[in-house]
């Protein structure tokens, strides 16, 4: 099992999810509309209001290796996103610190 992180620029979340579930991804509906949550809104300051929506969505989690190469894969064909592989024992701040990298360096951009 790979450990890995996705990234996807907020106005081509539908197509990632529409590509999940077509081969060799094959997810469900369901679980594709569920994949990507929202990486980076800004909130009020009671925490309670979004002032400006995510304009990142990402998942994390534990991928089969076929499975995870196969989302390496289009990540690297498809312009509107990225995947990364690491290690959650030796790298816990992992996933916060790559969207801090994405955001301010404009890798997504």
């Amino acid at each position: 099992m790979i450990r890995g992180l996705v990234i996807v620029k907020a106005e081509n979340v539908e197509q990632a999810r529409l590509l999940a579930q077509q081969p060799p991804f094959s997810i469900s509906e369901q679980n594709a509309a569920s994949f990507l949550v929202p990486a980076n809104p800004t909130f009020s300051q009671d925490g309670l209001s979004i002032i400006s929506p995510a304009t990142l969505y990402w998942a994390s989690g534990l991928f089969e290796e076929d499975f995870w190469n196969d989302v390496e894969q289009a990540a690297s064909v498809y312009s509107w996103g990225g995947a990364w592989s690491y290690d959650l024992q030796n790298d816990p701040n992992f996933p916060k610190a790559k969207l801090q990298e994405v955001i301010s360096s404009g890798l997504l951009d």
